[in-house]
């Protein structure tokens, strides 16, 4: 299972890209799904691949089997995270609102995350919420003073 999963994670890494590698890639994914169903891991990697291979439907699906399971930590921000992004690009955005409250509820919310949502606040005419978000943007990106940090990040300027 590990084997499979870490030899498909290797493909879809590698340079460059081609429909090989994904095609061998998405087999061994779904050898190891066969093995273990619920396996965040390959549920994970499922969701890249289709994601490459324009299925986001399939990347929406496996996402949602995922995020459930996700281990705490970075694995589990990753998760909700991406989940956000798919749901949003399929236009579900009450749906994306509800992945990034759940990543900002684990604590491992960043500036993004609360930029993301503060957009799709503003989307559903939830202005008030979404201005709380972005100012939360700008405070968890606003270097610290005495920081060495010259230029904002891309966060901050989108927030």
């Amino acid at each position: 299972m590990d084997r499979l999963t870490a030899e498909a994670d290797m493909l879809l890494a590698s340079q460059p890209r081609s429909p090989e590698k994904l095609a061998r890639a998405e087999g061994l994914i779904r050898d190891a799904l066969a093995s273990a169903p619920d396996d965040f891991r390959a549920l994970m990697l499922l969701a890249e691949l289709s994601v490459r291979a324009g299925r986001p439907a399939e990347a929406l699906a496996a996402l949602e089997r995922a995020c459930p399971r996700a281990p705490q930590g970075a694995g589990a921000t990753a998760c909700w995270f991406q989940l956000g992004v798919e749901r949003s690009r399929q236009g579900r955005l009450g749906e994306a609102v509800l992945a990034y409250e759940r990543l900002i509820a684990l604590g491992d919310a960043d500036a993004t995350t609360h930029a993301n949502l503060a957009e799709l606040l503003m989307a559903e005419g939830r202005l008030v919420e979404a201005t709380a978000r972005y100012r939360e943007a700008i405070r968890l990106e606003t270097p610290a003073a005495g920081s060495a940090r010259r230029e904002p990040p891309h966060s901050l300027t989108l927030a």
